[in-house]
């Protein structure tokens, strides 16, 4: 029994005492509603557990998802998840929903679905991190994306990063989107001042390496690359530590550069 439960029968005691509501809320240090209320609990109370709490769950769900709407919810998440190429959050169900001719709920009930499924955050494709990767090459760039930052005013932009990992001179570039397109012209612009690599290592962002939908499509950034014969190396997915110097370079400036600095305007 906590302190309430205790308070509760206590207020009813000193009642059949005689004592007054006024007297007993300034015993009990509770306001008078509160002894009225738990007056009306034991005079309506047909057991002696009136002083109970109870619980504050609607007893009637007036606008309740149908059964067969989450059960789909679910079946489409778990079909995502087992397909190495496909996103799984709630805009992706979304799609699946319109795609199969059904009306779908609102984003937000797609996402109180899966959490009361316990469908948050699981991944279904397991990776391992004892796979092959080539540890030693030379010549190599990284590059990475920060963002989405924010000018004063709701304006979304990015900032592509590129560095050599031999002698860590670095470029970064603003950009609108993280589109390729808009990637691509920072790519040729670092290659013309610095010089070009052997090698140029990034993560599996879809700026980088296309469509999850067609895996063998080669994006503008990748042609550019190969067109220049140099060679991409994706790094193995959920293992950041592979691009470690770019990261490390996007970390320090992050600390030392985006939170003392605020931004008005995007300037190429």
């Amino acid at each position: 029994m906590d302190k309430e439960e205790i308070l509760r029968q206590e207020a009813i005691r000193l009642s059949l005492q005689g004592h007054s509501v006024l007297a007993i809320s300034k015993e009990l240090e509770r306001s008078r509603q509160w002894v009225y209320k738990w007056l009306c609990h034991y005079k309506q109370s047909t057991d002696n557990l009136w002083y109970k709490s109870q619980s504050n769950v609607p007893k009637h769900v007036v606008k309740k998802t149908p059964d067969t709407i989450e059960q789909t919810v679910v079946e489409i998440r778990k079909h995502l998840s087992n397909n190495a190429y496909s996103q799984k959050g709630a805009i992706s169900i979304l799609y699946e929903f319109e795609r199969l001719g059904i009306t779908p709920p609102s984003l937000a009930t797609i996402n109180r679905i899966l959490k009361r499924n316990n469908l948050i955050g699981q991944n279904s494709c397991k990776h391992f991190k004892t796979k092959e990767y080539p540890t030693y090459f030379f010549n190599v760039q990284q590059m990475d994306l920060i963002g989405p930052k924010y000018i004063k005013g709701g304006f979304k932009f990015y900032f592509y990063c590129i560095i050599d990992t031999l002698t860590h001179h670095a470029g970064v570039y603003p950009i609108r989107t993280k589109s390729t397109l808009d990637i691509a012209p920072c790519l040729i612009d670092f290659w013309k001042n610095y010089g070009m690599p052997d090698f140029l290592q990034m993560d599996n962002e879809l700026s980088f390496k296309g469509s999850n939908r067609h895996p063998r499509g080669l994006v503008t950034l990748l042609r550019v690359a190969i067109s220049n014969k140099v060679t991409p190396i994706f790094i193995p997915p959920a293992e950041p530590w592979r691009n470690g110097i770019i990261e490390k370079f996007n970390d320090n400036e992050q600390k030392h550069f985006f939170i003392l600095k605020h931004f008005y305007h995007l300037k190429k």
